[in-house]
């Protein structure tokens, strides 16, 4: 009878290859992910976003208003943590679940600008 292998948890490593798939995605989109923030500041100054949002909720109304999508779907999570470490937004400590169908229903942070 064979053992099988211990499972791979390590939170440090994880949080490492997190960060650095980010990192590697951000490089990648620079020039989208400034559009992005552009079209954000935009649409709160029209009131078009709400004070508290999703990633989803920043996603859904950049397209509508004519963003093109990024390269990458990860572009969406970069845009996110661009955000966040710039201080533009800040996480409410809750989460909703996404409305996405192709989400499915998965949970997400909800965020509130700055």
């Amino acid at each position: 009878m064979t053992t099988p292998a211990p499972a791979q948890l390590d939170l440090v490593a994880s949080l490492e290859a997190r960060d650095a798939g980010i990192a590697q995605v951000s490089d990648s989109h620079v020039a989208w992910i400034e559009d992005a923030r552009d079209g954000i500041r935009w649409l709160r100054a029209h009131g078009m976003l709400p004070a508290e949002v999703t990633g989803e909720d920043i996603r859904v109304a950049l397209l509508a208003a004519g963003m093109p999508a990024p390269k990458r779907p990860h572009a969406w999570g970069a845009l996110m943590r661009t955000l966040a470490r710039g201080g533009a937004i800040e996480d409410t400590g809750r989460s909703v679940h996404m409305r996405d169908v192709r989400s499915h229903a998965r949970r997400t942070p909800v965020w509130r600008f700055a």
